[in-house]
This record gives structure tokens, C-alpha cells and sequence, in this order.
């Protein structure tokens, strides 16, 4: 019964593992029909927040009959043509705001948290540069598995359940 329960404990944290390795999403932005005058409204969702690691990836999808870009402070898409599409990967937090070149009134923007981090603002005047602290996750932005957490749940369970086993037994005195 033990060995059941261990091992029913310990594929769940197998796939709790394989859940932290999937690799980053990719998260679509939509240049609506009609954005030329649509100003913040061009781009739908017209602000997102990303995460390193996480979903860093950022697809801008053109379904307007007419090219556009999307340009900002160190990326630019380039054009993107009527039905199609161009993407940028973050690298660093921040936040990034953007415009299409062509149409300069349409714009964006992107904040860029850290890899599996505890982001906070920064409570100097005027700064909204997002701070990290990036305990708990690995070089790669990957948060660290919880393998302390899986052994105290297996200890417990085994000792509780042993202990049910010792009590349920009849007494062998006569």
C-alpha cells in the first residue's frame, strides 16, 4: 500500500517536472483591420506582460489589408504584409513601447518581467523599470523543482501510513 501511494506521489511529481520543461509560449498580438486609425486601439491586445522563460515570444499577426510594423526601443519587426506575421523574443525585462513605423499613431506595449522571478516595481520617483530576484529558478529561467517539498511528501505519507497499519492490527494479548 505504501509503495502505491509513493509511487502515485512520485508521478505526480514527474509530471510536475515536465510541466516546468515545456518550452516558452508564444503569445499572439493582433494588428486589427482598420488600424492605421486606430491609434492604441491598433493592436489588440494593445498591452501585454511577458515572462522570461515563460511565454517571451511575442507574434504580432497583421488581418489588416495593409502592411504595418512593430518598432521599438531595440526591436523592430520589419514590415509585416497583409496576412502575415513576425515575432521577437525578449531577453531582457522592461518595459517596451512600440509603434508601427508607417502608421506612427498605432501603439503598444510590451512588459517584460524576468525568468521565474519575483518582480516588484521600483519606488524610485518616476522609474517603472521592473526589479527581479531570481531565487528559485536556474540559469535558464527554469524554476528550480521542488524536490526538498516531493521527499517531506513522501516521508509523511510513508510514516502516516505505517502508522494506520501498526494501529489497525488486533492485539495479540490474551
Amino acid at each position: 500500500m505504501v509503495v502505491v501511494i509513493d509511487a502515485a506521489i512520485l508521478l505526480a511529481g514527474v509530471q510536475l517536472a515536465s510541466v516546468y520543461a515545456q518550452s516558452p509560449q508564444t503569445v499572439q498580438i493582433s494588428i486589427v483591420p482598420g488600424a492605421s486609425t486606430l491609434g492604441s486601439k491598433a493592436y489588440s491586445p494593445d498591452t501585454i506582460t511577458v515572462v522570461i522563460g515563460v511565454n517571451n515570444t511575442v507574434s504580432w499577426v497583421n488581418n489588416d489589408n495593409v502592411a504595418h510594423t512593430a518598432t521599438g526601443s531595440g526591436f523592430d519587426t520589419g514590415i509585416i504584409a497583409p496576412g502575415s506575421s513576425s515575432n521577437h523574443t525578449f531577453t531582457s525585462p522592461g518595459t517596451y513601447n512600440y509603434h508601427c513605423s508607417i502608421h506612427p499613431t498605432m501603439m503598444g506595449t510590451v512588459i517584460v518581467l524576468g525568468s521565474a522571478a519575483t518582480t516588484s516595481s521600483s519606488s524610485e520617483a518616476g522609474s517603472s523599470t521592473p526589479t527581479t530576484t531570481t531565487s528559485g529558478a536556474t540559469p535558464g529561467g527554469v524554476p528550480e523543482f521542488p524536490y526538498q517539498l516531493l521527499a517531506i511528501t513522501l516521508l509523511t505519507t510513508a510514516l502516516v501510513i505505517s502508522y494506520i497499519v501498526v494501529r489497525g492490527r488486533p492485539s495479540q494479548v490474551k
